[in-house]
Parts: structure tokens; sequence; C-alpha cells
């Protein structure tokens, strides 16, 4: 409405007055926002009725409380004549409009009571249309929350081709990143031989498509195709959704070979079982034998030569216990233990690791360290897998991993770092899920970080990870103490 208008403080005749009221109702109905009817509102009845109050509450349909409210200088109390409408439409409450009765409109030549109960009910009209609005807008940015962070491959476009939206998953399987996907035609990023694919694709449907990509990646799998309708009815684009069946057989493969490992495990458990009733008889004669060649007074050589095998046999001995401890651990309830000695049962399942891959391998323990609450077995299980990762992060010229510990406020603060190849930045914030690896095919299974992270927080810890490409990885994680 014309500010000149509500300036003017007085209307004219009754004709200019309904052509008034009708510009409110025609403005009400073009209103999309609470705040917006409620300005219109206002704006409308200081035009029509300029001496007197008035009050306008708006209410939120969904929680019930109130989300707007005005009062054109306030209005007595209960009794005093006024215009009231309660603001209800299908059962929902959307507000309560009040407008002060005054003695002359009786003689007013115009049916004010019908006048204030029309703009009333086109009010409460728009009200429910922006609380429709309003939901719509709320349901589109869930939409838009849900496509962005999902992990399956979605691709939504607008009519002109443009993309408007993509997933996570799609940015990891397609090699471009958000930035360089959003805004930009959807077919620019597809190889120009493709042109055939792109309209079977654009269509409705399920299609199993290969799409050779401008980075010189390919899409394989199966392609689920729906329009997309605006408020209006109309189509307002494309919302594409991609089954990759490569990665689906790949999660497949991981799985059984992870069985396998399991089975191995039992496997080798019972291995280390059999050696160890040989062994103990070896380690027993071997001693006793060592024990009388010093009673006969053997050569220094002789003796020597079984203070070795004696040695060698009790420490193989140990190996295949820790072994037999590792692979069928007991049932043991939570009890306090020492960091230092879960990372030295690890270190000894790591030897060979360190060996080949020419790892320097450095602690930094806080003296005299706290003892931690929880499994012993399980944290050395933490340390193996974090330390057989970094030992397949280094180069072949080797590196370094580091150890450290320290109190930090109830807690043992424990980090894990080596000077390895890093992480690529967007595979950080997958690092920890299932089957999901950056090793080469063929080394790893995709799981050990994320048994990590479950070990860890079944003791009441947490764990992070920090990385720069090139440059190396550290893991930092906290368990309480004891």
């Amino acid at each position: 409405m014309d500010c000149s208008d509500i300036q003017s403080n007085r209307l004219g005749d009754a004709s200019s007055f309904r052509l008034h009221v009708e510009r409110l109702l025609k403005e009400l109905a073009s209103t999309e926002r609470d705040e917006q009817v409620l300005a219109t509102t206002v704006m409308g009845l200081r035009l029509l009725f300029p001496d007197r109050r008035f009050r306008l509450t708006i209410l939120n349909p969904y929680r019930g409380s109130v989300s707007a409210t005005y009062a054109e200088r306030c209005l007595p109390g209960e009794g005093y004549p006024s215009y009231s409408a309660v603001l209800e439409s299908a059962g929902t409450l959307y507000g309560h409009l009040e407008l002060e009765r005054l003695p002359a409109d009786t003689n007013a030549g115009m049916d004010l009571d019908s006048i204030f109960r029309l703009v009333a009910t086109q009010l409460c009209v728009s009200l429910r249309c922006a609380a429709l609005q309003s939901e719509i807008r709320r349901s589109q940015l869930l939409e838009q929350k849900m496509i962005a962070t999902s992990e399956s491959a979605m691709l939504k476009i607008d009519r002109r081709g443009a993309i408007t939206e993509v997933s996570r998953g799609l940015e990891l399987l397609s090699g471009f990143t958000r930035a360089e996907l959003l805004g930009k035609p959807f077919f620019a990023f597809i190889d120009g031989a493709e042109r055939e694919v792109i309209a079977r694709l654009t269509r409705p449907g399920v299609h199993d498509l290969r799409l050779s990509l401008v980075n010189g990646r390919a899409l394989r799998g199966t392609f689920y195709a729906h329009f997309v309708h605006g408020l209006s009815g109309r189509i307002d684009g494309l919302l594409i959704v991609m089954e990759d069946k490569a990665r689906q057989q790949e999660l497949e493969r991981r799985v059984r070979h992870s069985e396998k490992l399991a089975s191995l495990g039992q496997l080798t458990a019972s291995i280390a079982h059999e050696i160890k009733n040989p062994l103990s008889v070896i380690t027993m004669y071997s001693a006793a034998l060592l024990e009388r060649s010093g009673a006969r007074g053997a050569p220094t050589a002789e003796q020597e030569k079984l203070r070795r095998i004696t040695e060698s046999s009790a420490r193989i001995d140990r190996f295949v216990g820790e072994l037999m401890s590792y692979c069928r651990p007991s049932a043991q309830a939570r009890k306090p233990y020492a960091v230092s000695e879960a990372l030295a049962r690890a270190t000894q399942f790591c030897e060979h690791l360190f060996r080949a891959h020419g790892a320097k391998f450095v602690t930094a323990l806080e003296p005299e360290l706290p003892l931690i609450d929880g499994d012993g077995h399980d944290l050395t299980q933490i340390f193996v897998n974090l330390l057989t990762n970094a030992c397949h992060a280094l180069p072949k010229s080797g590196g370094t991993i580091t150890v450290a510990a320290r109190r930090a406020e109830g807690t043992i603060a424990l980090e894990l770092s080596d000077t390895g190849s890093g992480i690529p930045k967007a595979a950080l914030a997958r690092i920890f899920d299932p089957f999901f690896s950056t090793k080469p095919e063929g080394v790893g299974t995709g799981l050990g970080l994320t048994i990590v992270k479950d070990l860890i927080e079944k003791q009441g810890g947490s764990i992070s990870v920090e990385s720069i490409e090139g440059a190396g990885t550290r893991f930092l994680f906290s368990l309480p103490m004891a």
C-alpha cells in the first residue's frame, strides 16, 4: 500500500474504503512469511482504521508458541467492545486478531463486522500458507542436507541441466569436489562421446550405464532418475541416484576376506598351541643340559651354545603364549593396567614389520604414568593396528614411528605418529568407516581403524586423526585413568 494513504490518516467514502479492503486482501494473498503477513496486516489496519486500537498475535502452528505479536495502542482489558477473531483453519490455531469497536460503527453505512470477518479469514489463509511454505522450505533444507552428507552417489540438476546438489559419495566416486560441481552444467563433466548416454540418463527410469568422465574416471552401475517437482507442481529438475555395483562387489569381497582372516586367527591359535607343547620339552631339556654342563665343567663355548638354545626357546615360548592370548582373548573384567605393558606386547608382535619397512620406533612415555581402567588385551590390539598402519605408510627408505603418553585431566592422552605418506584430505572424514582404505589393492581389509575406534570408545575414550599428505599422520586418543 502507498504510504501516502496511511499518512492522510482518513479514508473517503464507502467505495474508497472497500477499494482499500480489496487491496489489503490481495496483498495478504501474496505473502509467504509470517513477518510479511504481520507487516501487511498492520499497514492495512492502520490505513483502514487510523484512529483505532488493535492487536494481532501470530502463533507457530507446530509448537503452539507465539512467533510474532503487534499492538497498536494497547486495548483495554476484558469487556471492552471490540471485533475479535480466532485465526483457526482445519483444527489448527494460527493466531488471534482484535480491533476496537466504536459506537459510531452502527451508523457507518457499511457492515464493518462482515468486513472484519473477511479480513480475518484472508489473514488466517495467509498464515496457513506461510506455515506451509515454511514447512516446505524446512523440508527442502533437510533434503539438501541429506543429499550432501549421503555416502551414496547422488546428484540433483535443475531444468537447465545445472548441478544444484551433490552427495559426498559422488565426490569420492567421481574425483570432483563439491565446489567444482555445483552450478556447473551436468554434461560438462561427462566425456563428449557419451551424448547418447547423457540423453538416456536425463530421462526418468532405471538405467544400467557406464559414464566416462572428463577426468579419466568412469562410473559404472545402476542409475535411478526421478523428476523433482516444485511448489507449483511443475517439474523443476532431476534427482539421480547411482548404485555402484563395483563398490558393492568390493565390499562383499572384503567381508569374505575378513571372515577368512577370522578363521585364520583361530587356526593360528590352534597351531600355536600345538607348537607350545614340544617347545616346552625343548626348553626343559636344554635348561637341564645347561645345568649339567656347568656341573661337569664343560667348555665355555659348549655352555654358551646351550644357553642360547635355552634363551631362544624361552623367547619363542613367550611369543607363542602372547600369540595365543591375542588370537583367543579370554573374557576378562575391566581392571587397571599399564600402557607400557600393552605397548611392549604390541611392539613384540610388530618387530618383523619394523624391520621390513625400515621403521625407527621411538617412545616418549611420561614417567610413573597412572594405570588405565579397561582391557589390556584391547589396548594391545589398538597399538598393533595403529603400528601396522604406520609401517605400511612409510616410504621405501624407512621413517620414524613415535608413541607418546601423558596425563590429562582424569585421562591418559596417547599419540601415535609417523613420518609416512599421510592421508589425503578428502579421505580423512571416512578414515574410520568400515572397509574404507587408502592402501593399495590387496593390502589390509579396511577394518583396522574401525576396530581401533570401536575398542577405544568401548573403554570410554575418544580418538581423532591429523594428517598432512606427504608429511605424515598423527592419531590422538585418550583413555580414562583407573
